[in-house]
């Protein structure tokens, strides 16, 4: 197990990669990098919640976020979980936020469905 320093520079060292393949359009890429995230998300909770700079949580909300549009359908099942995952270590107004934009998603989601 790793001690929390040792921890801290792995998600330092992993999250710029891991961001960079959510980006990378290449759907085998996203879905690891969103299965990664995922389990740093629930592995170091405690983590990421006490050290609110540790990674670039708006950037983040907005890449992940941005492939629950996916025209992959694995890639917008696994952007659920990770947004999930994701949503606990946000602070009240991050959190906030990220309930707008997915609740403003959906009602666009149906708008384009009628």
């Amino acid at each position: 197990m790793l001690n929390e320093k040792e921890a801290s520079n792995m998600i330092r060292t992993v999250n710029p990669k891991l961001v960079k393949g959510l980006k990378s359009g290449k759907e085998e890429v996203q879905e690891e990098c969103l299965d990664i995230l995922t389990e740093i998300f629930k592995q170091f909770n405690g983590l990421l919640q006490k050290n609110q700079n540790l990674v670039n949580k708006d950037d983040l909300m907005k890449t992940i976020c941005d492939l629950l549009q996916s025209q992959s359908k694995v890639v917008n099942k696994k952007a659920t979980p990770c947004l999930g995952s994701f949503a606990s270590i946000l602070n009240q107004r991050q959190l906030s936020k990220l309930m707008a934009v997915v609740m403003e998603r959906l009602k666009a989601s149906e708008g384009n469905a009628q």
